[in-house]
């Protein structure tokens, strides 16, 4: 047993990053310094959701940069067969490279965000800054919103990164924090108990 995550966890919050946050876009595309969109890293807003006016310059966001990992489809191959995969196979050929993630925190730190979170597996990097900060670096355009009786600043636009960037980054999540995820209740019949 090693200490780091199982392959079947890394697997599972892979194919949520992934499921949640696919961007569509091709990176092949793009010319050299430009900026790649990332669609999926946003939704409508819903019609619970109320703009009241431009975001404050100065309100915090706190935002998820997630990267892709490699050779997925090898790792997908390897859970499906129940291998275990020991966390030096993981840093060898799943996860994000050190130097892309290291790109991708130059990137962040040289637009003038703070970086909150590293992450050992290099899945992902949390960071923050102002709106306007935000807005700059990644291009989204944010709205103060009220959203089941609570305000908040959410992007209403999607961000986008450099192009140089693309092959590495899944997405980015938190710049809307109205949306949450759905809790269900368990409800058992009183004789299944």
């Amino acid at each position: 047993m090693i200490n780091s995550p199982s392959p079947k966890t890394m697997l599972l919050f892979a194919a949520a990053t992934a499921a949640l946050t696919t961007a569509a876009f091709s990176p092949a595309a793009a010319a050299p310094g430009a900026a790649v969109a990332l669609p999926a890293s946003i939704a409508p807003l819903g019609r619970d959701v109320r703009v009241t006016g431009p975001a404050p310059a100065q309100a915090p966001v706190h935002f998820t940069v997630a990267l892709k990992l490699r050779d997925y489809a090898g790792l997908v191959q390897a859970n499906v067969a129940g291998r275990r995969v020991p966390w030096a196979e993981l840093e060898a050929r799943h996860l994000p490279t050190t130097a892309d993630y290291d790109a991708v925190l130059n990137f962040l730190s040289d637009a003038g965000l703070k970086i909150d979170t590293r992450s050992k597996s290099r899945m992902t990097v949390q960071a923050s800054g102002s709106a306007e900060q935000v807005s700059r670096a990644l291009g989204v355009h944010f709205v103060a919103i009220q959203s089941e009786g609570k305000s908040f600043v959410a992007a209403d636009s999607a961000p986008a990164i450099p192009a140089a960037l693309a092959h590495a980054v899944q997405g980015i999540n938190g710049l809307q924090p109205q949306a949450h995820a759905v809790k269900y209740s368990h409800v058992r019949r009183a004789d299944a108990i």
